[in-house]
């Protein structure tokens, strides 16, 4: 969905897989404070659990400039798992995913969708 993003994190040979997991697969439970973390589960229940992938998306997006801008592994890590110095902003988390998952390209949405059943799908 951000190619330059996507290929930045390549360069420093991070993976979804790497920088995803412990927001993916906590449910966003991993970021604090909790009181941020309640409207996301709110979110989540709300639209389903495979939301959790526009979740991690728009935080990605909302913190894709502090991102271009380091340049090593540990850095974009650190930056993924910390709180922004303005805060999590949940709300603003909440807006941005669901305006990925409106725009998302059917076919994909679907995979996404269906992810969180399938273990096949990926």
């Amino acid at each position: 969905m951000d190619p330059e993003l996507s290929a930045h994190l390549t360069q420093q040979h991070l993976s979804a897989a790497i920088y995803g997991f412990e927001a993916l697969m906590s449910l966003c439970a991993s970021w604090s404070p909790l009181s941020e973390v309640i409207p996301l589960w709110d979110y989540l229940l709300t639209f389903g659990p495979h939301h959790v992938v526009f979740l991690f998306l728009a935080h990605m997006q909302l913190r894709r400039e502090e991102l271009l801008g380091c340049h090593s592994a540990g850095g974009l890590q650190k930056l993924l798992k910390t709180s922004p110095a303005e805060g999590w902003q949940a709300g603003r988390i909440c807006r941005q995913a669901a305006h990925l998952a409106k725009s998302c390209d059917p076919k994909l949405y679907e995979r996404v969708r269906r992810h969180t059943i399938n273990p096949t799908v990926g």
